[in-house]
């Protein structure tokens, strides 16, 4: 057989860069795709009630005197 006259280069940084950021990049849609069917599509409920939170404005707000246990200010 023959011999290539030219040696085979060793492979560069940027090759080696690309091959992890392909393999990282397999291991993130894998990771996304075990999420999605762990948790569920929103497109798979779509019959279902909203569930949305309706909280009663008051709740947030700060507490009036009387609940604070003043009578009146100053």
């Amino acid at each position: 057989m023959n011999k290539p006259s030219v040696p085979k280069q060793p492979m560069s940084v940027y090759t080696v860069m690309l091959i992890i950021s392909t393999l990282l990049m397999l291991a993130a849609c894998v990771m996304m795709f075990v999420e999605l069917y762990r948790y569920g599509s929103p497109w798979d409920k779509a019959g279902a009630a909203p569930r949305a939170f309706v909280e009663k404005a008051a709740t947030h707000l700060a507490l009036s005197c009387e609940e604070v246990g003043l009578d009146r200010l100053g």
